[in-house]
């Protein structure tokens, strides 16, 4: 079952055209992850954050599959008569971003894949979700945080960061245990051939999570219409880290 979208769920930002932006965030985080870079978005790149279930205003609905997230995206562009959009997600939410391509083609026109993963490693992240439950999500936030940011940014303790601990510090461990199990379960490296349409992948180059070579390898050089480009400098929470640079590539499309 698909949850119901509402105002509380989404960021609109300018006018929503025919094809406009679709942002996903990362895991823990919510549709404000992407404020930063919403802020540095011309009006006329009409764009909609939303919360994926178990995440911010949506924390209601538990997490179950990355399909379910799929699902709901469809619900929420079904909910603003939205035939077709431009489907970006960072980290879990651009897992979630392969899966909406592969299970609903039709509603895609381009799509946005960063810092992301065709393959994850089941032991490493249901190994996180037990031991959130054994421990709370406390025990994991530095860590998390310096898998993140770099050690620059972590120092300045600016807005990106705040928002990322306390965000964090906000959610229900059982839905962050349940997000890392459906996250474990990701692996669509041998489908994502079958996208059919263009496709920017971008990798932070210090990123430890999504490295840049196993971006360019089991995703960019994979799906036909790819392009691929690597941000000097980063890590993996790029829409928090370059936001403007992030802007920048989503205004080219």
């Amino acid at each position: 079952m698909t949850i119901t979208f509402n105002a509380a769920h989404v960021t609109v930002h300018g006018t929503l055209g025919p094809v406009p932006l679709v942002l996903l965030h990362a895991i823990g985080l919510d549709r404000h992850a992407w404020d930063p870079v919403l802020a540095a978005l011309p009006a006329s790149a009409g764009a909609i954050a939303c919360d994926l279930r178990g995440h911010g205003s949506a924390d209601a609905t538990p997490p179950t599959t990355l399909e379910a997230h799929a699902d709901d995206v469809v619900a929420m562009l079904d909910a603003f008569a939205i035939e077709r959009a431009h489907v970006v997600g960072i980290s879990y939410g651009g897992a979630v971003a392969e899966v909406f391509a592969l299970r609903h083609p039709e509603r895609v026109a381009a799509l946005g894949l960063f810092a992301t993963f065709a393959r994850t490693n089941p032991e490493v992240l249901n190994a996180r979700a037990d031991g959130a439950e054994q421990a709370g999500i406390e025990a994991q936030l530095d860590e998390t945080l310096q898998r993140w940011f770099s050690p620059a940014e972590l120092a300045q303790n600016g807005p990106g960061v705040c928002y990322a601990r306390e965000r964090l510090r906000a959610d229900r461990v059982a839905n962050w245990a349940a997000a890392w199990r459906a996250l474990a379960t990701h692996d669509v490296a041998d489908r994502l051939r079958t996208i059919a349409v263009p496709t920017t992948v971008v990798a932070g180059e210090f990123d430890t999570s999504a490295t840049a070579e196993m971006m360019r390898t089991t995703i960019a050089d994979v799906i036909p219409q790819a392009t691929f480009e690597v941000i000097a400098g980063a890590h993996h929470m790029l829409v928090l880290e370059e936001p403007r640079r992030i802007a920048g590539i989503l205004a080219r499309r």
